[in-house]
């Protein structure tokens, strides 16, 4: 092993954080990044010395609104996550538009038209 600290035989890296040994620059930049991270999300040192407050139980999500929905099945789908497949048979099997599945075009289609004056 040679004495020049750009030999590769001298490169030493470990993957775990916690075992790196930061010289005092090192720890001075660590230290101002957790003050500035601190400052911007308001943590005090009391808030680090306290008891960890217990998360409160959220409450139960509303579900999202039906963006597409089969006219015929009445099968619904939120936007969220993958495509389901009665969608998919719909618009590549069925022939359906896009827009004949949002609710919205539906609503429409189903008030009467207005006579001409």
């Amino acid at each position: 092993m040679s004495d020049n600290p750009h030999d590769q035989d001298n490169w030493h890296f470990d993957a775990d954080p916690r075992t790196v040994m930061l010289d005092r620059r090192g720890k001075a930049a660590v230290v101002a990044r957790i003050v500035s991270l601190m400052s911007y999300w308001g943590i005090t040192l009391d808030d680090l010395a306290g008891d960890t407050p217990a998360a409160s139980p959220s409450a139960p999500a509303t579900p999202l609104p039906v963006k597409y929905r089969h006219p015929v099945s009445g099968e619904t789908w939120d936007g969220q996550g993958a495509h389901p497949d009665w969608l998919r048979n719909a618009l590549l099997k069925e022939g359906l538009r896009v827009d004949e599945l949002k609710p919205e075009f539906q609503a429409a289609a189903q008030q009467p038209l207005e006579p001409d004056r």
